[in-house]
């Protein structure tokens, strides 16, 4: 138990930071995931053959390359693609990049390749119905996006968001929003 002591006899302290900067890098990375795969997943419903082919892309190549070989090429090659952009315009210095912001965007990254399937999949379970009857009441397209497939979304993004294994905080987080958005939701209606 010495070893798990606070100050110079021990790691305690240095475990502790360590604990923190982990919760920290998967709050930052899920936030990134997240929006990364609100924009890749309206690029793969688009009727654009262009943006469909981004998205598929961007999920099939984040998908099928190993995590951590995407964490080391950021980690690694990220200050080397900064430092070659800088000489363009005419930096020569060296630059290095946070390791708190590769990790962030590098697991972020991976995590919105996974989340697009995921809300592609939401957006394309909402009942045929839905869109009709908006269509009938005169919805405008941000009225129809708002009170239609984001309600919608939001309950099956996070039914499904536990299947997401990238980190146990997500999965905390995703099992604790069902929990509060249904006791919530039987009590307004």
């Amino acid at each position: 138990m010495g070893l798990l002591a606070y100050g110079d006899t021990g790691w305690g302290d240095e475990l502790f930071f360590a604990t923190l900067m982990t919760i920290a890098v998967a709050t930052a990375a899920i936030f990134i995931g997240f929006l990364l795969a609100a924009i890749f997943a309206s690029f793969k419903l688009s009727k654009i053959k262009a943006l469909n082919l981004i998205g598929s892309f961007y999920t099939t190549v984040f998908r099928g390359v190993p995590e951590l070989l995407v964490i080391y090429l950021f980690f690694f090659g990220g200050s080397g693609a900064v430092m070659y952009v800088a000489k363009i315009f005419g930096y020569d210095g060296y630059i290095e990049i946070n390791a708190f912001i590769t990790g962030a965007i590098s697991i972020g990254i991976i995590s919105g390749a996974y989340s697009t399937e995921v809300f592609r999949g939401a957006v394309q379970s909402i009942d045929r119905g839905q869109f009709e009857a908006s269509e009938v009441l005169g919805f405008r397209k941000k009225i129809y996006y708002y009170k239609i497939i984001t309600c919608w979304d939001y309950e099956n993004v996070l039914y499904s968001c536990g299947l997401n294994k990238r980190s146990s905080i997500f999965l905390f987080f995703c099992s604790s929003t069902i929990f509060i958005f249904n006791f919530f939701k039987h009590e307004v209606i």
